[in-house]
């Protein structure tokens, strides 16, 4: 799955990146600080990132070999203040011996998400309801399907957020109730290098997944466990200023994350066969580039 806000949503995928309208996540896809040409009801976001290791709320998935991770996001303007969006988020897996390449298994993960985004409080707050299908083509299956509500602060250089993940069918732990999930985040940025073309911002995402009922059930203990996980990250971007605006607004981006485990992430990392097998700290890369229009 992707995420936050990410999934990275984190197989499941990093919807909630997309379900914040593209907040993510270790999850993912930020959006370009230069405007595009548009001024029509309907905007595109589209992005493309390379990971080392996908991991998805804290729950390792297939983590070997190159990781690719398209996702694209088409949002309606219904009226001042009001955005329909739909999309999609996909991971690809390849070189891992784990899948055949030959039946199609390199395709590890498709999400499909759909929801509405608004502001309230004198648009202080942000408010995104979505549903989220996270399916598995190598598996032939779908993994889980949710109902997310993300609450944001707009008022804030931090970008804090809240995400309420409700599981309708399936789960994310493999288990065999339907959980809830909660996830606190923010991310302060500061200006590193000044250029008109390529200024660089530096971005440090922090994220905290704890479950609120069922959404961490340990598969040795059988307990559910409210930690998840702690994340840390540092991100390189810059808006990529020289592409004409008319293609719609650039950026590429790079970062290191630091993920800290609790009991049942360890736990059902090794025993999906994670290549971490139960360690509790993680240190994995990421890498992409994002388009806005």
């Amino acid at each position: 799955m992707m995420n936050a806000m990410n999934k990275a949503s984190f197989g499941l995928g990093a919807v909630a990146l997309a379900a914040a309208g593209m907040l993510c996540a270790p999850n993912t896809a930020r959006a370009a600080e230069a405007p595009a040409i548009n001024n029509g009801a309907v905007t595109l976001d589209v992005s493309v990132d390379a990971a080392t290791e996908y991991w998805f709320r804290g729950i390792a998935q297939e983590n070997q070999g190159l990781i690719i991770q398209p996702g694209a996001t088409v949002t309606f303007a219904i009226s001042d203040g009001l955005d329909a969006y739909v999309g999609t988020w996909n991971s690809l897996h390849f070189d891992n011996p784990t899948t055949d390449a030959d039946n199609n298994d390199w395709f590890y993960e498709s999400d499909m998400f759909a929801g509405i985004a608004f502001d309230v409080l004198d648009g202080m707050l942000g408010v995104d309801i979505s549903y989220v299908n996270y399916y598995g083509p190598a598996g032939g299956d779908e993994f889980a399907e949710e109902i997310d509500i993300v609450l944001s602060y707009n008022d804030s250089d931090l970008a804090p957020y809240a995400l309420f993940a409700f599981e309708i069918d399936g789960g994310a732990d493999g288990g065999s109730e339907k959980g809830i999930y909660a996830e606190f985040g923010l991310e302060p940025s500061f200006d590193l290098m000044e250029s008109e073309s390529y200024p660089i911002t530096l971005s440090v995402p922090l994220t905290v997944g704890l479950s609120l009922d069922d959404y961490y059930e340990d598969p040795v203990s059988g307990d559910d466990e409210t930690f998840g996980f702690f994340q840390v990250g540092a991100v390189l971007s810059s808006p990529l200023n020289n592409v004409p605006s008319e293609y719609g607004s650039w950026e590429a981006y790079v970062g290191v994350y630091y993920l800290m485990l609790g009991d049942a992430t360890e736990n059902i990392g090794a025993g999906g066969g994670a290549i971490h097998n139960g360690d509790s700290d993680v240190i994995y890369g990421m890498a992409g580039i994002s388009m806005s229009y």
